[in-house]
């Protein structure tokens, strides 16, 4: 495959760190045509919040980007992994809809918790606060990888000084702290090889054993240290 000097440089040489393994058969890296700067502030006034500057800057480079990758398991070739950022048009945002006054059937806003929660020293987000949380990866249904901006503590703010970060939403719908900013959160998916699954390990209960398998088998120093790069 011919690979351009930009694809290295955006993938950070993962397509080469791959061909090294005798087991992996081949690579795909699916990269978009660059967003124009009106398309970033027709999204930001959209949806009322200030984009990062790294996910901007990784916007104006490729429209979302995926990579998968694939080995060679019993003779047949099989997916392993995938590492996805979605395109910005597909950057939206998710929450529960509170129920009509006259309903019985509680929602998630109904139900979640009033108290404080920390995890990895930083407070977990709540629908109920009214954060902003914006789908980067879907994690093929195990999850979901969002960006959240926390509330805001007042009303007069345009949001710019509420910096969001990465976090893990698991089927419980609990969330997960993963990374203070974008492009920390995309090389540690690429330290993990996009291995499905990779993000339970910065949950109490941890990924399945399969996952546990292929790291030990491609990324064995993940499993001892669970740090941002």
């Amino acid at each position: 495959m011919d690979r351009s000097p930009f694809i290295e440089n955006l993938t950070l040489g993962i397509a080469k760190y791959f061909e090294k393994l005798p087991c992996v058969k081949s690579t795909v890296i699916s990269e978009k045509t660059h967003v124009q700067e009106a398309a970033l502030t027709a999204w930001e006034q959209k949806n009322s919040c200030i984009l990062p500057q790294d996910l901007k800057n990784f916007y104006l480079a490729t429209d979302g980007l995926q990579i998968k990758w694939f080995w060679k398991q019993r003779g047949e070739t099989v997916p392993c992994g995938v590492i996805e950022v979605s395109r910005l048009s597909h950057l939206k945002s998710i929450g529960p809809k509170r129920q009509s006054v006259n309903s019985e059937v509680p929602s998630l806003l109904d139900i979640e918790s009033d108290s404080e929660e920390i995890c990895e020293g930083h407070t977990k987000p709540k629908f109920k606060d009214g954060c902003k949380i914006f789908v980067l990866d879907h994690c093929l249904g195990a999850g979901k990888v969002c960006l959240v901006y926390p509330k805001r503590k007042d009303s007069s703010g345009d949001g710019s000084s509420h910096q969001p970060s990465v976090w893990f939403l698991d089927r419980a719908l609990d969330f997960h702290y993963l990374t203070a900013d974008f492009v920390s959160y995309y090389r540690l998916a690429l330290a993990h090889l996009g291995i499905p699954q990779w993000q339970l390990l910065f949950t109490p209960y941890g990924p399945p054993t399969k996952t546990r398998l292929l790291l030990n088998m491609f990324a064995p120093e993940r499993l001892i240290q669970k740090t941002s790069l």
